[in-house]
């Protein structure tokens, strides 16, 4: 797979440095605390890997930690939790995110994406 690959065909603003790309790439094992800087998000495409998802959910600010949520099998489930730094971005994401019709990142898929604040 490409998880945890940069890929030379998306624009400069969305490729991650190193370091970003590294936390991105690591599941958090722990469960994400409710919180208003955290957004619980659904109906995500199915094959989209966590560094695709943290550059989508980073166009609306820095995030902090990003946590999948798998079946048995470990095969991603359409949804999870995204947290930021600020409840303030969380806000934006919210705002910004949602109903995109052309996203740079997930392009129409960004559409079906579904968010709320997670509490």
């Amino acid at each position: 797979t490409d998880e945890g690959k940069d890929s030379p065909g998306r624009p400069e603003q969305y490729r991650l440095d190193k370091k970003v790309a590294k936390a991105a790439i690591s599941e958090p094992l722990e469960r994400l605390p409710p919180g208003r800087s955290a957004v619980f998000f659904r109906m995500a495409p199915l094959d989209c890997d966590r560094l695709l998802l943290w550059r989508f959910f980073s166009q609306a600010g820095k995030v902090r930690r990003l946590k999948r949520f798998t079946d048995r099998t470990g095969r991603f489930r359409g949804m999870g939790i995204c947290e930021y730094h600020t409840s303030r971005e969380a806000d934006e994401a919210l705002r910004s995110l949602p109903g995109r019709e052309e996203d740079p990142v997930l392009g129409e898929h960004a559409s079906e994406i579904e968010m709320q604040p997670h509490r």
